[in-house]
């Protein structure tokens, strides 16, 4: 039996790490959750004891398993310091296809490592060492949450109605999505300059809609670091357009008849979740992060003028690759990787 500290605190770290700690939990290992911001509040609202990870507690640990964030604390950096000091291994797990560096640079842009670094995919790794990371601590493993969820069975046409009228949308209308995310707040913390503003791409969907003339409504699913105050202009294109965070994101996501977006990943969860989706970054074809555009399980749109094209076409039913079947063994490939952190510590 392992005893694994688990630290998170940006919410796709902490959503992706969740499969990983109930297969811990299953499997008899002693789990000890630590976590702050957004991270905190997912994992308490799962019914699970978590401590503030402000607070390095290692003592009786065997390893350190964190997710990665880029945010003014990234109190996962202290945690893998202090587990170095302590002799304690530690892996770190990238749950996206951005900001590699960035999750292990310190305030003084120095890089903080773990023991190792868990990558979703071997095109991840590519990238990361082509960002400076060090392929000999790079391990790729798959990405637990995805794998989750292109396991579940579709919803069924009673209760894709049943979600949609919760959502206060009837068979009249179609219901379309927008996934938003900050990255304007993103691009400030890493000064960042010229990114796209992801309330000026919102405004153009809402535009669009308008000259589409179609009984669409548009819902507006907020990152857990986006403030709806920040939002309050919603309407003034597309009267049909509202705030939802009510309904579980998941099921909001598979009642949709589409899901727009930049590059996020509740966008990459809404293509193994067997939604149609379509990615809208204009001016960002060749830095385009979300990996379902390069494989054509979404659809990218780069200019404006493509959005009206490209938005009814999925709407009147035009298909979109399916990603390919997981096997389901992400989770076990990490823990693995926990076992032999430990195994190579007593040698």
């Amino acid at each position: 039996m392992m005893r694994v500290a688990v630290v998170a605190g940006d919410p796709g770290g902490a959503n992706a790490l969740v499969p990983v700690i109930q297969l811990l939990q299953q499997t008899g290992h002693a789990v000890h959750l630590h976590a702050y911001a957004q991270a905190e509040t997912l994992w308490r609202a799962k019914g699970w004891q978590v401590a503030a990870a402000k607070s390095v507690e290692l003592d009786g640990v065997d390893v350190l398993l964190t997710g990665t964030s880029v945010n003014p604390e990234m109190f996962e950096q202290t945690w893998w310091e202090k587990a170095e000091q302590q002799g304690i291994p530690s892996l770190a797990f990238i749950d996206f296809w951005t900001n590699y560096r960035a999750r292990f640079l310190n305030a003084a842009h120095e890089l903080v490592l773990p023991s190792q670094i868990a990558a979703p995919d071997e095109w991840a790794k590519r990238e990361m060492v082509a960002d400076g990371l060090p392929s000999e601590r790079i391990v790729v493993t798959g990405q637990p949450l995805l794998e989750t969820l292109a396991q579940r069975a579709p919803l069924s046409p009673d209760e894709r109605i049943r979600m949609r009228r919760l959502c206060g949308v009837d068979e009249s209308r179609s219901l379309a999505v927008f996934v938003s995310q900050p990255l304007c707040e993103m691009d400030r913390m890493l000064g960042r300059t010229g990114g796209i503003d992801e309330r000026a791409v919102l405004r153009e969907v809402e535009a669009v809609l308008a000259e589409m003339k179609r009984p669409i409504a548009l819902l507006v699913r907020l990152h857990p670091r986006e403030d709806a105050v920040d939002f309050t202009s919603l309407g003034q294109a597309w009267p049909d357009t509202r705030l939802e965070m009510a309904l579980a994101p998941h099921d909001l996501l598979r009642a949709a008849d589409v899901v727009i977006g930049i590059h996020s990943m509740l966008l990459l969860e809404a293509c193994y979740l067997g939604c149609k989706v379509l990615s809208y970054q204009p001016g960002g074809q060749k830095t385009d992060p979300l990996p379902s555009n390069r494989f054509g399980w979404s659809k990218g749109v780069y200019r404006r003028e493509a959005l009206v094209n490209v938005l009814g076409a999925l709407l009147d039913g035009i298909s979109v690759v399916e990603p390919p079947p997981v096997d389901g063994h992400s989770c076990n490939r990490l823990i693995t990787q926990l076992e032999e952190l430990v195994a190579s510590k007593k040698e």
